[in-house]
This record gives structure tokens, C-alpha cells and sequence, in this order.
């Protein structure tokens, strides 16, 4: 069962201990490759916080809660600009 990342801070940081900066580089791998995921897909998350951020006993973490995500939309044009030099030659 994932855990909210918050979570996760907030009771490491009540028993005065910290993730370890292999444990950081390592979520921010998994957090960066989310996201490229997400964006490869064209969708914006638009609420990204560590409150939707969920994280595994496994130390897998997963990014949730899309309700505000936008897809963008993209409409590709075949016609190029030509300034009127060219068209003229």
C-alpha cells in the first residue's frame, strides 16, 4: 500500500531522522522519470506536491490525483512559411 510522500517526511522528520542522499537521488530519478512519462503523453500534471507524490514500502514511488491535469492539444500544420524573396525567385 503506497504511502503519501508528506506523510513519509512528516514521521521521519518527528522521529529527527532524514532520507539518506542515496534515498533522495534515487526518488528524484523515479520523480523525474514520471514526469517525462506524463509529458511524453502530453498531459500537465498541475499539482505536483509532495502530498501527491505516493511512495511504496518498496521504495517505489508513483505520482497520483490527475483531477487538475491538462492534456495539451497540438495541431501540426503541413504548410511552412515562405517569405515572399522565396515565392518571388
Amino acid at each position: 500500500m503506497p504511502y503519501e510522500l508528506k506523510t513519509v517526511m512528516e514521521t521521519l522528520r518527528s522521529n529527527s531522522k532524514m532520507f539518506s542522499a542515496e534515498q533522495v537521488k534515487c526518488l528524484m530519478s523515479q520523480l523525474l522519470t514520471a514526469v517525462e512519462c506524463i509529458h511524453e503523453k502530453f498531459l500537465f500534471h498541475r499539482d505536483l506536491k509532495t502530498k501527491n507524490i505516493l511512495l511504496t514500502r518498496d521504495g517505489l514511488l508513483t505520482v497520483g490525483d490527475f483531477e487538475m491535469a491538462l492534456e495539451l492539444e497540438l495541431e501540426f500544420s503541413l504548410c511552412a512559411y515562405m517569405g515572399k524573396e522565396k515565392i518571388r525567385a
